[in-house]
Protein backbone atom coordinates (compact mmCIF):
# COMPACT_ATOMS: atom_id res chain seq x y z
CA UNK A 1 0.00 0.00 0.00
CA UNK A 2 1.28 3.45 -0.89
CA UNK A 3 2.54 5.55 2.02
CA UNK A 4 2.33 9.33 2.29
CA UNK A 5 5.78 10.73 3.12
CA UNK A 6 5.31 14.52 3.14
CA UNK A 7 2.29 16.80 2.73
CA UNK A 8 1.92 20.58 2.74
CA UNK A 9 -1.09 22.86 2.33
CA UNK A 10 -0.46 26.22 0.68
CA UNK A 11 -2.31 29.27 -0.56
CA UNK A 12 -0.93 30.39 -3.94
CA UNK A 13 -1.42 33.62 -5.90
CA UNK A 14 -2.39 32.90 -9.53
CA UNK A 15 -1.22 35.62 -11.90
CA UNK A 16 -2.33 35.99 -15.52
CA UNK A 17 -4.69 33.10 -14.66
CA UNK A 18 -1.88 30.64 -13.89
CA UNK A 19 0.71 29.39 -11.42
CA UNK A 20 3.56 26.89 -11.72
CA UNK A 21 4.59 23.83 -9.70
CA UNK A 22 8.00 22.17 -9.97
CA UNK A 23 11.67 22.86 -10.29
CA UNK A 24 13.30 25.88 -11.89
CA UNK A 25 14.65 25.04 -15.36
CA UNK A 26 18.30 26.12 -15.40
CA UNK A 27 19.90 24.27 -18.30
CA UNK A 28 19.74 25.11 -22.02
CA UNK A 29 17.88 21.84 -22.60
CA UNK A 30 15.49 22.12 -19.65
CA UNK A 31 12.56 23.75 -21.40
CA UNK A 32 9.99 25.39 -19.11
CA UNK A 33 6.24 24.89 -19.48
CA UNK A 34 4.19 27.32 -21.54
CA UNK A 35 0.45 28.03 -21.38
CA UNK A 36 -1.42 25.61 -23.60
CA UNK A 37 -4.89 25.32 -25.06
CA UNK A 38 -5.99 23.29 -22.04
CA UNK A 39 -5.68 23.93 -18.32
CA UNK A 40 -2.18 22.40 -17.90
CA UNK A 41 1.13 23.29 -19.57
CA UNK A 42 3.91 20.71 -19.15
CA UNK A 43 7.67 21.30 -19.20
CA UNK A 44 10.64 19.09 -18.42
CA UNK A 45 10.72 19.85 -14.69
CA UNK A 46 7.51 21.74 -13.92
CA UNK A 47 3.89 22.30 -14.87
CA UNK A 48 1.84 25.44 -15.37
CA UNK A 49 -1.71 25.32 -14.00
CA UNK A 50 -4.35 27.52 -15.61
CA UNK A 51 -7.09 28.66 -13.24
CA UNK A 52 -10.68 29.37 -14.23
CA UNK A 53 -10.55 33.15 -14.25
CA UNK A 54 -9.01 36.32 -12.86
CA UNK A 55 -9.33 35.32 -9.23
CA UNK A 56 -8.61 38.18 -6.81
CA UNK A 57 -7.89 35.68 -4.04
CA UNK A 58 -5.46 32.90 -3.22
CA UNK A 59 -6.10 29.35 -4.43
CA UNK A 60 -5.64 26.36 -2.08
CA UNK A 61 -2.95 23.93 -3.22
CA UNK A 62 -1.96 20.71 -1.47
CA UNK A 63 1.38 19.05 -2.25
CA UNK A 64 2.00 15.38 -1.44
CA UNK A 65 5.03 13.10 -1.78
CA UNK A 66 4.28 9.36 -1.80
CA UNK A 67 6.53 6.30 -1.84
CA UNK A 68 4.52 4.81 -4.75
CA UNK A 69 1.41 5.59 -6.79
CA UNK A 70 -1.20 6.94 -4.33
CA UNK A 71 -4.94 6.23 -4.25
CA UNK A 72 -7.04 8.27 -6.66
CA UNK A 73 -8.53 11.38 -5.01
CA UNK A 74 -12.31 11.68 -5.02
CA UNK A 75 -14.59 14.30 -6.49
CA UNK A 76 -12.14 16.04 -8.83
CA UNK A 77 -13.44 17.36 -12.13
CA UNK A 78 -10.11 17.55 -13.95
CA UNK A 79 -6.88 15.56 -13.67
CA UNK A 80 -3.67 14.85 -15.56
CA UNK A 81 -0.56 12.79 -14.74
CA UNK A 82 2.79 13.79 -16.24
CA UNK A 83 6.43 12.72 -15.95
CA UNK A 84 8.90 15.32 -14.62
CA UNK A 85 12.69 15.14 -14.57
CA UNK A 86 13.75 16.68 -11.26
CA UNK A 87 17.50 17.21 -11.19
CA UNK A 88 17.56 18.84 -7.74
CA UNK A 89 14.22 17.73 -6.29
CA UNK A 90 13.52 21.17 -4.80
CA UNK A 91 9.86 21.94 -5.51
CA UNK A 92 8.85 25.60 -5.69
CA UNK A 93 5.70 27.49 -6.65
CA UNK A 94 5.92 30.01 -9.50
CA UNK A 95 3.42 32.83 -8.98
CA UNK A 96 4.60 34.79 -12.05
CA UNK A 97 4.83 38.47 -11.03
CA UNK A 98 4.00 37.56 -7.42
CA UNK A 99 7.35 35.74 -7.27
CA UNK A 100 8.32 32.28 -6.12
CA UNK A 101 7.24 30.40 -3.02
CA UNK A 102 9.38 27.71 -1.40
CA UNK A 103 7.83 24.45 -0.24
CA UNK A 104 8.64 21.62 2.16
CA UNK A 105 9.08 19.13 -0.68
CA UNK A 106 12.77 18.35 -1.18
CA UNK A 107 12.81 15.13 -3.18
CA UNK A 108 15.72 12.94 -4.22
CA UNK A 109 16.76 13.61 -7.84
CA UNK A 110 14.91 11.43 -10.31
CA UNK A 111 12.09 10.93 -12.78
CA UNK A 112 8.78 11.50 -11.02
CA UNK A 113 5.14 11.01 -11.82
CA UNK A 114 3.16 14.13 -10.94
CA UNK A 115 -0.62 13.78 -10.75
CA UNK A 116 -2.35 17.16 -10.82
CA UNK A 117 -6.03 17.14 -9.79
CA UNK A 118 -8.40 20.09 -9.77
CA UNK A 119 -11.74 20.89 -8.23
CA UNK A 120 -12.98 23.69 -10.46
CA UNK A 121 -16.73 23.90 -9.95
CA UNK A 122 -18.36 27.31 -10.28
CA UNK A 123 -20.36 26.89 -7.07
CA UNK A 124 -17.33 26.50 -4.80
CA UNK A 125 -13.80 27.80 -4.45
CA UNK A 126 -11.46 26.01 -6.83
CA UNK A 127 -8.52 24.09 -5.38
CA UNK A 128 -5.72 21.80 -6.58
CA UNK A 129 -3.75 18.76 -5.48
CA UNK A 130 -0.27 17.79 -6.76
CA UNK A 131 0.94 14.28 -5.88
CA UNK A 132 4.52 13.16 -6.61
CA UNK A 133 6.02 9.66 -6.56
CA UNK A 134 9.38 8.40 -7.77
CA UNK A 135 9.60 6.39 -10.99
CA UNK A 136 13.38 6.20 -11.44
CA UNK A 137 16.26 7.64 -9.37
CA UNK A 138 18.79 9.65 -11.37
CA UNK A 139 21.96 11.65 -10.90
CA UNK A 140 21.60 15.01 -9.21
CA UNK A 141 22.50 18.47 -10.47
CA UNK A 142 24.90 20.30 -8.13
CA UNK A 143 25.71 23.71 -9.61
CA UNK A 144 26.60 25.59 -12.79
CA UNK A 145 28.61 28.50 -14.14
CA UNK A 146 29.20 30.05 -17.52
CA UNK A 147 30.23 33.00 -19.64
CA UNK A 148 29.67 34.70 -22.97
CA UNK A 149 32.66 34.40 -25.33
CA UNK A 150 33.83 37.80 -26.62
CA UNK A 151 33.66 39.12 -30.17
CA UNK A 152 36.77 38.57 -32.29
CA UNK A 153 37.45 35.04 -31.02
CA UNK A 154 37.20 31.88 -33.08
CA UNK A 155 37.97 29.38 -30.29
CA UNK A 156 37.78 28.95 -26.56
CA UNK A 157 39.36 26.45 -24.20
CA UNK A 158 38.21 24.97 -20.90
CA UNK A 159 41.12 23.98 -18.69
CA UNK A 160 42.42 23.50 -15.19
CA UNK A 161 45.16 26.10 -14.79
CA UNK A 162 46.84 24.03 -12.08
CA UNK A 163 47.82 21.57 -14.83
CA UNK A 164 50.50 24.09 -15.87
CA UNK A 165 49.14 24.72 -19.38
CA UNK A 166 50.75 27.83 -20.90
CA UNK A 167 49.86 27.32 -24.56
CA UNK A 168 46.91 25.71 -26.30
CA UNK A 169 47.95 23.08 -28.87
CA UNK A 170 46.97 23.58 -32.53
CA UNK A 171 43.30 22.67 -33.05
CA UNK A 172 42.41 19.45 -34.81
CA UNK A 173 40.10 19.14 -37.76
CA UNK A 174 36.90 18.70 -35.77
CA UNK A 175 34.84 20.72 -33.36
CA UNK A 176 36.78 19.59 -30.27
CA UNK A 177 40.44 19.05 -29.49
CA UNK A 178 40.84 17.21 -26.18
CA UNK A 179 44.00 17.00 -24.10
CA UNK A 180 44.46 15.55 -20.60
CA UNK A 181 43.32 18.67 -18.70
CA UNK A 182 42.06 20.83 -21.58
CA UNK A 183 39.38 20.85 -24.24
CA UNK A 184 39.53 23.35 -27.11
CA UNK A 185 36.39 24.27 -29.09
CA UNK A 186 36.26 25.86 -32.54
CA UNK A 187 33.23 27.74 -33.86
CA UNK A 188 32.40 29.53 -37.11
CA UNK A 189 29.37 31.53 -35.99
CA UNK A 190 28.86 34.40 -33.59
CA UNK A 191 30.59 33.95 -30.20
CA UNK A 192 28.77 31.34 -28.12
CA UNK A 193 27.34 31.33 -24.64
CA UNK A 194 29.07 28.56 -22.66
CA UNK A 195 27.50 26.83 -19.66
CA UNK A 196 29.24 24.29 -17.41
CA UNK A 197 27.20 22.00 -15.15
CA UNK A 198 28.46 19.78 -12.34
CA UNK A 199 26.53 16.55 -11.62
CA UNK A 200 27.08 13.80 -9.06
CA UNK A 201 26.63 11.08 -11.72
CA UNK A 202 25.76 10.56 -15.40
CA UNK A 203 22.93 13.00 -16.24
CA UNK A 204 19.95 11.97 -18.30
CA UNK A 205 19.98 12.92 -21.97
CA UNK A 206 18.31 16.14 -23.07
CA UNK A 207 16.49 17.14 -26.24
CA UNK A 208 19.48 18.00 -28.39
CA UNK A 209 21.85 16.11 -30.65
CA UNK A 210 25.02 15.22 -28.75
CA UNK A 211 27.84 16.42 -30.96
CA UNK A 212 30.65 14.55 -29.24
CA UNK A 213 30.96 11.33 -27.31
CA UNK A 214 31.71 11.92 -23.61
CA UNK A 215 35.41 12.45 -23.03
CA UNK A 216 37.59 12.62 -19.92
CA UNK A 217 39.34 15.55 -18.28
CA UNK A 218 41.79 15.40 -15.40
CA UNK A 219 41.32 18.29 -12.98
CA UNK A 220 44.26 18.50 -10.57
CA UNK A 221 42.85 21.49 -8.67
CA UNK A 222 39.11 21.33 -9.39
CA UNK A 223 39.05 24.92 -10.69
CA UNK A 224 37.95 25.38 -14.31
CA UNK A 225 38.88 28.39 -16.46
CA UNK A 226 37.42 29.43 -19.79
CA UNK A 227 40.09 31.17 -21.86
CA UNK A 228 39.25 32.94 -25.13
CA UNK A 229 41.43 32.52 -28.23
CA UNK A 230 41.63 34.88 -31.19
CA UNK A 231 42.64 33.64 -34.66
CA UNK A 232 46.23 32.39 -34.59
CA UNK A 233 46.59 32.80 -30.81
CA UNK A 234 47.78 29.97 -28.58
CA UNK A 235 48.91 31.60 -25.32
CA UNK A 236 46.66 30.95 -22.34
CA UNK A 237 45.60 34.27 -20.84
CA UNK A 238 43.68 35.03 -17.69
CA UNK A 239 40.20 33.61 -18.08
CA UNK A 240 37.00 33.62 -16.14
CA UNK A 241 36.48 30.93 -13.50
CA UNK A 242 32.89 29.76 -14.06
CA UNK A 243 33.09 26.61 -11.94
CA UNK A 244 35.42 26.58 -8.95
CA UNK A 245 36.08 24.50 -5.86
CA UNK A 246 34.88 21.19 -7.25
CA UNK A 247 36.64 18.04 -6.04
CA UNK A 248 39.87 17.38 -7.93
CA UNK A 249 40.05 14.20 -9.98
CA UNK A 250 39.03 12.66 -13.30
CA UNK A 251 35.71 13.66 -14.87
CA UNK A 252 33.52 12.55 -17.74
CA UNK A 253 32.40 15.49 -19.89
CA UNK A 254 29.58 15.63 -22.44
CA UNK A 255 28.80 18.44 -24.88
CA UNK A 256 25.47 19.35 -26.43
CA UNK A 257 24.70 22.34 -28.65
CA UNK A 258 21.45 24.29 -28.33
CA UNK A 259 20.74 26.65 -31.18
CA UNK A 260 23.97 27.35 -33.07
CA UNK A 261 25.65 29.36 -30.34
CA UNK A 262 24.80 27.81 -26.96
CA UNK A 263 27.21 25.17 -25.70
CA UNK A 264 26.41 23.02 -22.67
CA UNK A 265 29.18 21.01 -20.99
CA UNK A 266 28.16 18.55 -18.28
CA UNK A 267 30.75 17.08 -15.91
CA UNK A 268 30.45 14.15 -13.52
CA UNK A 269 33.10 12.13 -11.63
CA UNK A 270 34.56 9.08 -13.33
CA UNK A 271 34.13 7.28 -10.00
CA UNK A 272 30.35 7.88 -9.97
Amino acid sequence: MARLLVAQDLEVHPDYRMFGIGENAASFGAWPPVPGAGWLGVGRASVLVGVLGDVPYEVPLRLEHWDSEPPMPEGHDTQHTVCLQLATGKITIDQVTWGGQDTDLELAPGLYAARISGWRGKTFRERYLAQFWLLLPTAGFLRAGGRQVSEGCDRFAILDRAAGIREVPPPGGGLLTVDESLVQVRFNHKPPLVLLELWDGPPLSIDSAQVHEPFRLRLPSGTLDITELRPGASVVRDGMVPLADIPSGDYHVSLTVHEPNKYLFRLWPVSA
